[in-house]
């Protein structure tokens, strides 16, 4: 099988470029009045800038562990890599190292230490390697 990458809602990857490069995607949540909303999924309004009462939270250890078990399923044991947000920006990262012990080394957590498209572009760089045929280490490296 294949390394399966995975990444958070915050590498803002168009659903083509997930699709093309075979990149399993964590939605982030926002908060918004005391309603959750799941980033990448649920409508964000367009005045989001404008409300006094929003805020955002990482994704839960129960979706990480549900995402990485399906990842690691379809790999074929080959392993996962999970790209996420900073973390010096969201715990989010944090949770997802903790979430992965459960699943020893075939999880690799990388901090791609940047927010937004930044994200993007290293879980599709991990991406690339993997549709190449790299192994686990190269994926993480890359």
């Amino acid at each position: 099988m294949t390394v399966q990458v995975i990444t958070d809602s915050s590498a803002r990857l168009e659903p083509d470029a997930l699709a093309r490069w075979s990149i399993r995607q964590v939605p982030l949540h926002v908060l918004i009045d005391g309603n959750d909303l799941c980033d990448g999924i649920d409508p964000i309004p367009n005045d989001i800038h404008e409300r006094h009462h929003v805020s955002t939270s990482g994704a839960s250890p129960g979706e990480l562990v549900a995402a990485y078990r399906k990842a690691l399923a379809d790999s074929g044991g080959d392993g996962v890599v999970a790209v996420h947000l900073s973390a010096a920006l969201s715990s989010t990262f944090s949770t997802a190292v903790a979430t992965a012990r459960e699943f020893g080394s075939a999880v690799r957590v990388v901090n791609s230490r940047s927010a937004a498209m930044g994200v993007g572009y290293v879980a599709q760089a991990a991406a690339r390697a993997a549709a190449g045929g790299a192994h686990l280490d190269a994926v993480e490296a890359a």
